[in-house]
């Protein structure tokens, strides 16, 4: 169950960076989300879940200040708790 909670939780910060990065205009945003899709995809159907980090991380490494603040706004302190008790770093 600890494995899947991460694997779950990972669509759902997708959907918040969806969510928070949609009050803007963009260009294309599938051109960004597609290769990232695509390596989710490829991750899930492999069963090599821990490559999910790097994804995260890679993510995250993009995203401009104000997006990391909505994102520690919109998340609960429980559930960031629980990722940095899964080694998560955010």
């Amino acid at each position: 169950m600890k494995r899947l909670y991460p694997i779950l939780m990972v669509p759902a910060i997708l959907l918040v960076f969806l969510a928070v990065s949609s009050c803007q205009a963009q260009e294309d945003a599938s051109k960004t989300l597609e290769p990232v899709g695509k390596a989710y995809a490829e991750i899930w159907n492999s069963g090599n879940v821990d490559e999910l980090d790097a994804i995260g991380k890679e993510l995250r490494a993009e995203w401009p200040d104000w997006k990391i603040e909505a994102f520690e706004k919109l998340v609960s302190q429980e559930a960031q708790n629980c990722f940095q008790q899964l080694g998560y770093n955010l």
